[in-house]
């Protein structure tokens, strides 16, 4: 329940994290659930998923988190589900201008 006992609505909900095991718990627990919306209508609830890469270095690291803030409002926006990994190119390029700005 939220702010004074009014029940929650939530349509969005993310997981950001290297594992993929909340990434399959989150899309069970979301994926074709449905709610009310304040005026009664049936609502999907969106799973929004951003895989990170797996025991990644400092650099990497630096770089998935720049490369998330870059995306995380279109990511909320967008009125689906949406799986999103950030593969080992995307990441390497990301690396190589996080060092050509230092």
């Amino acid at each position: 329940q939220g702010a004074g006992g009014a029940p929650m609505n939530w349509k969005n909900v993310m997981s950001i994290g290297d594992s993929q095991a909340e990434r399959l718990a989150l899309q069970d627990a979301v994926l074709g659930r449905k709610q009310r919306d304040p005026e009664g209508k049936w609502q999907n609830c969106h799973c929004k998923v951003a895989k990170l890469k797996l025991e990644p270095s400092v650099e990497e690291l630096s770089a998935q988190l720049l490369m998330l803030a870059e995306t995380i409002d279109v990511m909320a926006q967008h009125d689906d589900d949406l799986d999103v990994e950030f593969d080992e190119e995307e990441v390497f390029l990301a690396v190589k201008r996080l060092q050509q700005c230092q």
